[in-house]
């Protein structure tokens, strides 16, 4: 038996908002809107709460986005998370962070947020609010305690290096195994649980390199270490990093905004992490992905031949500019 319930929207009850489907929505609610709010306040500022504010200015909605961290795509590397954060200001988009909702007043039609941003109070009055605070798992009424199946101190289902969970031939998969909680995790985790069930013997799942991708414009892109990680963890390294300003094929394209930023081992020339803020980092990102996956180093990346003009030249620059070597700059 494989276990692979997922997770679904959840609303933010302590501050007053329940999910009530009319001017308090979640994701599932904002895909099935049949005109945009003329103002809507996004709570959550990790990716699902950035992909909706982007969608929503798009569409002419005047968008507050509020995180209750010190600054929005908190999981990203902070130049990215800055570098989004100008972006989506001048677009009109409101980024607040190290915002808290202290109350709320529902109606049908509006909602009226009183909010703490910086030590100072707030009213913000919307047509509609999207809660993007994270997702609640689906785990009730599965029996999994009367089987022997045993919850970590998170509340993720305990599983092993094998995804098999402390009950007899019953494995996990998914959102319920524990983060990443990422689509394509979970689609690799099911493909590793068949074979191992096939009797084969699949390759390990190498879960610091998995990516992560925001889809909002510019698109964020990672693998691997932030720096903050890296000073954490007091390791000495090196950052790679080539504006897109610089690339012929983002100019071409009038799609300048954004980087990629490499942080190399000092010594080995490992590949730490990577950060793409690039029109299309979703499909950058898998070049470092490799190279990390087959621990090549940068300047393995560096001398493999990037077709010109590409965004993709970008990554092979800025594994030069960690070198020191960067040559279109």
């Amino acid at each position: 038996m494989v276990l692979a319930t997922g997770t679904r929207v959840k609303g933010l009850p302590q501050a007053g908002l329940e999910l009530n489907q009319t001017s308090v929505i979640s994701s599932d609610e904002a895909l099935l809107l049949e005109q945009a709010p003329k103002s809507l306040a996004v709570i959550g500022a990790g990716a699902v709460g950035c992909e909706f504010a982007d969608i929503f200015n798009a569409f002419g909605t005047q968008v507050t986005l509020i995180e209750i961290l010190p600054r929005i795509l908190p999981l990203e590397d902070a130049e990215a998370s800055a570098a989004i954060a100008r972006s989506f200001k001048k677009r009109g988009i409101e980024p607040l962070a190290g915002a808290k909702v202290t109350g709320a007043k529902v109606t049908p039609k509006k909602v009226t947020l009183e909010i703490e941003v910086d030590g100072k109070a707030r009213t913000l009055e919307v047509e509609q609010v999207l809660v993007g605070v994270g997702r609640a798992l689906n785990l009730e009424n599965l029996g999994l305690e009367a089987a022997g199946v045993k919850l970590t101190d998170r509340g993720f289902v305990q599983v092993d290096k094998n995804l098999k969970t402390t009950a007899d031939g019953v494995y996990c998969i998914g959102d319920i195994a524990g983060p990443p909680m990422l689509a394509h995790k979970g689609s690799r985790e099911g493909i590793f649980v068949a074979e191992l069930i096939a009797g084969k013997q699949p390759h390990p799942i190498r879960y610091d390199n998995v990516p992560s991708v925001t889809y909002c414009h510019p698109e964020v892109a990672s693998i691997g270490l932030t720096e903050d990680q890296c000073q954490e963890r007091k390791l000495e390294y090196q950052v790679g990093k080539f504006p897109l300003t610089a690339s012929g094929r983002a100019r071409a394209s009038n799609e300048t905004e954004g980087f990629v930023k490499i942080l190399r081992d000092k010594k080995y020339g490992e590949i730490l992490g990577a950060h793409i803020v690039a029109s299309h980092a979703s499909e950058m990102i898998h070049e470092l992905a490799v190279a990390r996956e087959n621990e090549y180093t940068v300047e393995e990346v560096e001398l493999t031949v990037h077709a010109h003009p590409t965004l993709s030249e970008a990554v092979a620059e800025a594994a030069l500019d960690s070198l020191g070597r960067v040559l279109h700059l």
